[in-house]
C-alpha cells in the first residue's frame, strides 16, 4: 500500500500544529541531505584524483593545476578580446595585427 505524498505532509501539519515548523523541517532536511551528498561526491572525486596523481608520480598540486587552467583559461579570453577588437576597428591590416599579437605571446 503506497501513501500519496500530501498524506505524509498532512500528518506532519496535524501533529506540529503549525506549518511553519513543518516546512522549516522539511527544507532544512533537504538541504542537510542535498549537502551532505555533495561532500561524498567530492570526496570520491578528490579521492580519485589523489591516487591517479600518486600512480602518475607527479609533483604538481592541485591548487597548482587549478591555477595554470585558470592561467590559461584568461590568456584564452583575452586573446579572443584582442581578436575581436582588432577586428572591430579595422579590417584593412588587421590579420597582420592579429598574428603579431598571437606571435608576441600576448593573448
Amino acid at each position: 500500500m503506497r501513501a500519496h505524498p500530501g498524506v505524509f505532509y498532512a500528518q506532519m501539519v496535524e501533529a506540529c500544529q503549525n506549518e511553519f515548523f513543518v516546512l522549516m523541517f522539511i527544507w532544512s532536511w533537504i538541504i542537510v541531505g542535498f549537502f551532505l551528498l555533495i561532500n561524498i561526491f567530492i570526496a570520491i572525486v578528490i579521492d580519485s584524483y589523489i591516487n591517479v596523481k600518486e600512480q602518475n608520480n607527479s609533483k604538481v598540486g592541485m591548487h597548482e593545476e587549478l591555477s595554470i587552467m585558470f592561467t590559461d583559461w584568461w590568456k584564452s579570453v583575452r586573446y579572443v578580446c584582442v581578436y575581436l577588437c582588432v577586428h572591430e576597428k579595422s579590417s584593412v591590416g588587421s590579420e597582420r595585427v592579429w598574428l603579431h599579437t598571437r606571435d608576441n605571446g600576448d593573448r
